[in-house]
């Protein structure tokens, strides 16, 4: 069925236009659709995907909490990383994202 599709696509561009190739970026859907493990890989990724994007939605809703209160309970102290709402969810996100910023969040 996809393959078929594949086929008749590739099979229109060499008659249409055989100077042009446009077959080159279908080149990896090939390799999709010839390779068992491959193919495999892929429908697990795809089965993966709505609930990685869950995850991924708490966990920017709590980065957005957090910031919220974090820019709210420190905005009369003078600290440089949270004078905002923005500057505090970015503060956090490179604090959660990597290590090297914590002793630079301490001074």
């Amino acid at each position: 069925t996809t393959y078929a599709a594949l086929t008749v696509i590739l099979l229109l561009d060499a008659m249409v236009a055989p100077q042009t190739r446009f077959s080159r970026p279908l080149r990896p859907m090939v390799l999709v659709l010839r390779s068992r493990s491959v193919r495999n890989f892929y429908t697990i990724v795809l089965r993966i995907f709505p609930s990685l994007l869950k995850v991924l939605m708490l966990l920017v809703f709590l980065l957005l909490a957090t910031a919220l209160a974090m820019a709210r309970l420190l905005r009369g102290t003078g600290s440089i990383h949270f004078t905002s709402s923005a500057a505090a969810f970015r503060e956090l996100g490179i604090l959660l994202l990597t290590q090297d910023n914590y002793q630079a969040l301490l001074d």
